[in-house]
């Protein structure tokens, strides 16, 4: 067995392994910022949130039954001053500014399944929903912090999956979804009165458009991936009117991306293609790193990213050069139970009970950080996506082939289990593509944002 096949099998064994209860494997997959303040940070995961508010330097968790238990991972948002909103399968949840407490949002009609929360920089304590039903989706705003919502529009004949409301212009919104077989971007420039609907080249039913960012300094500038294999990131510099002819393409859907404070650095990620950095207006992007996050977040100038800990050897990690090295700041083993919470809170009397289970099955009844060795920063001749032009994955289709590593067949050009070999050379590859493919099709159900 080629050793690269062999490291692949070891790395999915190993997340097996760790598979929670309910089947799910204890993944983190969402980073949220809270605008203006760089040390409060929360990521998402598969047991609940994990939150900071000193730079990553101490953490501590939020259960699920504290927000309301799910099977799906919950849409999150910061507002600005510390308020979490999570997205629920019939309404919207949210918390205290600890994030201590959470409770229901009001508002008439809004018991649907929430597809994307976001929150307006711009304008401290607004909030905007989408929501998805069987007939339509609709759009709803919120002017106080989240508590209640009122419905500002409906899209009939779409279905939505990602919203965004401009940093520098709270009355341009932009929604992502597929329309009769076709990826759209609409694009409301009166806070959602009226949209106008523009078609995303290569979106579609099949490979669904998620907006993974739009530019911090300018409204007309979106960022849209697309769910698919392979996976791809587009450019707008139009607001959607136009899209760049050259997408960046990765063998697997784009997972992490993160843009600096300014929009000049561009970086994106997963955890099988590395990850990849370029400047806005270029977009050319190149490989810096083998490993891959799957998730980013700039917190000012450092960039904080999702971990996997047979992989990377933590959960959530920090890069001071912009994603070429991760550092670890959160260890499975070390994940604290709701200890930033007073004892009559909510999420303290809610994760009582539940905490001593859960640290048992994450591992964190010790905390013993296992050491992994960081992965190198890998050549041109190594390397999958990149330009713009995904190599072949078999089955998958589309793209061209990847460059042979220089070393034989054997080597995995020193990316780890990160490597996957270009191309169908044996029975085994294609069954651990299987697999790949398995677990991608379960993180799109979760409608997965950075």
């Amino acid at each position: 067995m080629p050793r690269v096949a062999r490291k692949i099998l070891l790395c999915l064994l190993l997340a097996a392994a760790k598979a929670q209860a309910n089947g799910r494997f204890p993944e983190t997959n969402q980073l949220v910022v809270e605008p203006g303040n760089p040390d409060h940070a929360v990521v998402r995961a598969t047991f609940g949130l994990l939150v900071t508010r000193d730079h990553g330097a101490s953490w501590h968790l939020v259960c699920e039954d504290a927000f309301g238990p799910q099977n799906t991972d919950p849409p999150l948002t910061l507002l600005p001053g510390g308020v979490m909103v999570l997205g629920l399968e019939d309404g919207v949840s949210r918390s205290d500014a600890l994030g201590c407490s959470f409770a229901r949002a009001n508002g008439f009609g809004l018991d649907q399944r929430v597809r994307d929360v976001t929150a307006s920089v711009a304008e401290p304590g607004t909030a905007w929903v989408l929501t998805v039903d069987d007939a339509a989706s609709s759009l709803w705003l919120s002017s106080d912090a989240a508590d209640s919502f009122s419905q500002v529009a409906t899209f009939a004949g779409v279905s939505a999956v990602t919203l965004d409301v401009a940093p520098t212009n709270p009355d341009v919104i932009y929604v992502s979804g597929v329309e009769r077989d076709q990826g759209v971007l609409l694009r409301s420039r009166d806070r959602g009165a009226a949209f106008e609907p523009f078609p995303i080249p290569g979106a579609s039913g099949s490979k669904v458009p998620y907006i993974a960012a739009i530019d911090p300094t300018d409204e007309n500038t979106v960022y849209v991936r697309t769910y698919g294999i392979p996976g791809a990131l587009l450019q707008t510099r139009d607001g959607g009117e136009s899209f760049s002819k050259n997408p960046f393409e990765m063998r697997t859907p784009v997972q992490g991306f993160a843009l600096s404070g300014d929009g000049s650095i561009l970086v994106a990620s997963n955890p099988f293609d590395g990850t990849f950095r370029a400047d806005r207006e270029r977009f050319e992007f190149e490989r810096v790193r083998c490993g891959g996050a799957s998730c980013l977040g700039f917190a000012g100038e450092d960039l904080l990213g999702c971990g996997s800990e047979s992989l990377d050897g933590f959960v959530i990690g920090i890069s001071r050069d912009q994603g070429v090295t991760f550092s670890r700041l959160l260890a499975q083993s070390c994940i604290p139970g709701p200890v930033g919470c007073p004892e009559a809170s909510g999420v303290a009397s809610e994760c009582a009970n539940t905490w001593p289970d859960l640290r048992a099955r994450l591992g964190a009844e010790r905390c013993e950080p296992v050491d992994v060795a960081p992965s190198s920063a890998c050549s041109a001749a190594s390397g999958a996506g990149g330009g713009g032009s995904a190599p072949e994955i078999a089955g998958a289709g589309g793209g061209k082939e990847a460059p042979r590593p220089a070393a034989d067949e054997s080597s995995d050009a020193g990316c780890g289990c990160r490597a996957v070999a270009p191309g169908g050379r044996s029975g085994l590859s294609a069954f651990l593509l299987s697999l790949l493919l398995a677990r991608l099709a379960r993180q799109r159900a979760r409608a997965p944002r950075n």
